[in-house]
């Protein structure tokens, strides 16, 4: 599972779907292979990109990600993805700019937005086009991940979880969350690449 449960969530991050690991058939230790059944509960297609080695900064990553994709619930699914820009933001990517400075090398600076997706267009249209750092910093803000990792509020609010207007509230940033998630990952694997050259 080492090096299987890394390349099926880096497989879940490029077919941006659920991957579910069904069961472990066998491990050829002789041969250092593994058969797994998997599941994947979308229409069939073809990957055109191929599931390569996953940098170990990235795999806890990959790891978050297909589990907001197989989670059933909008908070679950939110914890993962607010936990991978926080992640990259705090940690993976102050590191690879740390080491590209050691190496005396210039990352590419690249502009994170949101993107223009329709069901961002939907639910939260005067986001697009605004910095994804920024959006993180004042529309997922500690205090709203807080409301839903936590039982109780520090201001004696109960969380309820089948509350219609606290699963609304939640479940209508999740395409703005996944999508930032998404650009993120794809921007600080590319800076991790040049920082490792």
């Amino acid at each position: 599972m080492e090096l299987a449960s890394p390349a099926i969530d880096h497989l879940a991050f490029i077919g941006n779907t659920p991957v579910h690991i069904a069961q472990i058939h066998c491990l050829d230790v002789n041969n250092q292979t593994q058969r797994l059944d998997c599941l994947v509960p979308h229409r069939a297609g073809m990957l055109s990109i191929g599931v390569g080695n996953v940098m170990n900064e990235l795999k806890p990553i990959f790891a978050l990600y297909r589990e907001a994709k197989v989670a059933n619930s909008p908070f679950y699914k939110f914890l993962c993805l607010y936990k991978i820009l926080e992640g990259v933001f705090r940690h993976i990517r102050p590191a690879a700019y740390r080491k590209a400075r050691e190496r005396v090398i210039t990352l590419t600076s690249i502009r994170e937005v949101v993107p223009d997706l329709p069901q961002i267009q939907e639910t939260t249209p005067e986001l697009v086009g605004r910095p994804i750092q920024e959006t993180f910093d004042s529309i997922f803000t500690r205090d709203f991940r807080n409301r839903v990792a936590h039982f109780l509020l520090d201001d004696g609010t109960i969380l309820n979880v089948s509350d219609h207007e606290t699963y609304g509230q939640f479940g209508r940033r999740l395409a703005l969350i996944e999508a930032c998630a998404r650009e993120v990952i794809k921007n600080v694997e590319r800076q991790l690449v040049e920082a490792n050259r």
